[in-house]
Formats: C-alpha cells, structure tokens, sequence
C-alpha cells in the first residue's frame, strides 16, 4: 500500500509543477510563437486554406447545432443560418464592391483564425513542453 501512496504522490507532485510550468508557459511570447507556427504549417496546407476561408469556417454567434432538436426548432435554427449566411455574403460583396481591402482582409482572416483555432489549441496543448 505504501508504494501505491508514494506512486500517487510522486504523480500530483508531476501534475502541480505541470500546472506551474503552463500558467507560465501561457501567454508567453513563446505559447504565442507557437501558436503562430502551427497556424502556418496548418496554412501552407492548400486544403486547409480553401476550407478556412470557405463557407464551412463560418461560425455563427448563436448556437448553430441541430443535434436532439426537434423539427420546429431545426427549422428555426435553419432559418437563422441562412440569414446570417446572407448577411454576410451581403457583407462581403458591399466591401469587394466599396474596395475596402482592409474590412475585407479582417474578416476573412478572423474566418480562417477561428476555423483553425480548435487545432491550433489541440497542438499547442498536446506539444507546449517542447517549447520550454
């Protein structure tokens, strides 16, 4: 028993210094460079381009999940997709028409941020003690 007891010790000693080393690690100017990089190989990706700025990298400002809905709420849900989805193909089209490369840029940009940003986080979560 009294080896069992030291095994868990010795492993919420390991777990706490981890919590020390990633709350420092953290917004560190090298969790930031490592974010960065693994946006960039994700990127120089053709495939992973195209799908970041395309209509699937939408995310929408409202919970967008038709699982366990019933048909009345899918409908709305469905209903609020297609709006948003118009508004911003409106959107888009007024800055490519207006030439506001700079609005344009930004919102493309923050699309492909975001669709990216769940494997972006994966990687950095499962590969941050390599960049101590």
């Amino acid at each position: 028993m009294g080896a069992n007891i030291a095994a868990l010790n010795n492993h919420e000693s390991r777990q706490t210094e981890l919590q020390k080393q990633w709350k420092a690690f953290k917004g560190s100017a090298a969790h930031e460079a490592m974010k960065q990089q693994r946006l960039e190989t994700l990127l120089a990706d053709p495939d992973n381009l195209w799908e970041s700025i395309g209509p699937n990298a939408i995310k929408y400002p409202f919970p967008s999940s038709m699982l366990g809905k019933t048909e009345l709420e899918r409908k709305s849900i469905g209903i609020r997709i297609n709006n948003f989805d118009n508004h911003l193909a409106n959107q888009l089209a007024t800055l490519i028409i207006t030439k506001d490369d700079a609005e344009l840029g930004r919102i493309i940009r923050d699309m492909s941020e975001q669709h990216l940003k769940d494997s972006v986080d994966e990687y950095v979560d499962d590969n941050w003690r390599d960049w101590l």
